[in-house]
C-alpha cells in the first residue's frame, strides 16, 4: 500500500487545508474519525467532498487498507477540483493585476502544493509578494507559488 502522504496536496479545496496539516493533526491529536479531523483542522466542514480523502489519510496513519480504486478516485477528484479552484482564483485575482502591468500568463501548472505561473516577462518583487499572498489567502496557506518566464 502506498501512502497518500507521498502526495502532498490541497486536501480540502473549500477551506484550503493541506494534506500535510491533516496528517500532522491526526498524529499529534490521535484522531480516528472524519468528524474529529474536521473539528481539529476544519477540513471537510464545508461541502464534504474531501471526506473520502480524509478517510484515506486516517487509514494511512492508522495502518488500514484503502482500495487502489478509491485512492485513484480521490486523486482524480482532488486534482480536478484543485485545478478548477486555482484557475478561477488566477483568472479573477491575479490576471487583472498582471494585465494592468501589461503582463500575460503563458502557462499555469499545479503539482501538489506547488503552483507555477509562467509569465511572458519578469515581475518586480513587490508584485510577486502581493500575488503570492493573495493566492495563499484564497487557495491554501501552505501553497508554494513559483513565477517563471
Amino acid at each position: 500500500m502506498t501512502s497518500s502522504e507521498t502526495r502532498p496536496r490541497i486536501l480540502c479545496r473549500c477551506l484550503g487545508v493541506a494534506s500535510t496539516r491533516v496528517f500532522a493533526a491526526i498524529r499529534e491529536k490521535n484522531l480516528h474519525t472524519v468528524e474529529e479531523v474536521t473539528r481539529a483542522t476544519h477540513a471537510g466542514s464545508s461541502c464534504g467532498t474531501c471526506h473520502t480523502e480524509i478517510e484515506e489519510v486516517l487509514a494511512d496513519v492508522h495502518g488500514f487498507e484503502t482500495t487502489p480504486a478509491q485512492r485513484r478516485e480521490n486523486q482524480l477528484v482532488c486534482e480536478s477540483e484543485t485545478r478548477i479552484r486555482v484557475e478561477a482564483s488566477v483568472d479573477n485575482l491575479v490576471q487583472p493585476r498582471l494585465f494592468a502591468q501589461g503582463i500575460r500568463i503563458q502557462r499555469l501548472s499545479v503539482d501538489g502544493l506547488t503552483l507555477t505561473l509562467q509569465l511572458e516577462r519578469e515581475i518586480d518583487a513587490s508584485l510577486r509578494d502581493e500575488l503570492t499572498e493573495i493566492l495563499r489567502a484564497h487557495l491554501c496557506r501552505d501553497l508554494e507559488i513559483r513565477f517563471c518566464i
